[in-house]
């Protein structure tokens, strides 16, 4: 798995920073009818996927981890413009599980760790991100 230089803790204080920031930088608008954590859990999750180094394939070939989350992100930005995310796991399930064109899986290989599906590895990192901000809650 990849290396985190912070806590996740650390990370869910400051998400809301980062949605802020990359609704200027990266042009991404939340939808209308979107759950409202569920933009700054997405960008949480592009970020954590730039950040980690890992390999990504996608339709047989590999790319690097910053290659990868700039085409999720794309696809992000389509799928916003036609109002199909309403959740976290509607962007890991529509964008982030398979190519829309071959419908072939994207698969991740993280260094210290075997090939798996990236829906794998985002549903896991969700999942921590989720706890940590339950265990943050009053």
């Amino acid at each position: 798995m990849p290396k985190m230089g912070s806590t996740i803790c650390r990370i869910v204080v400051r998400l809301h920073i980062v949605v802020v920031l990359a609704t200027f930088l990266f042009g991404i608008t939340p939808q209308a009818n979107a759950v409202p954590s569920a933009e700054a859990e997405i960008i949480y999750l592009l970020s954590y996927l730039e950040r980690s180094d890992c390999k990504f394939n996608r339709n047989g070939s590999w790319y690097t981890a910053s290659e990868a989350r700039a085409h999720l992100e794309m696809k992000y930005r389509y799928l916003v413009d036609q109002e199909s995310i309403s959740t976290t796991e509607d962007f890991i399930d529509q964008a982030a599980t398979a190519s829309s064109m071959s419908g072939m899986i994207y698969r991740v290989k993280c260094e210290g760790a075997e090939e798996i599906p990236s829906a794998v590895l985002l549903k896991k990192e969700l999942q921590r991100l989720r706890q940590a901000a339950a265990i943050r809650k009053p």
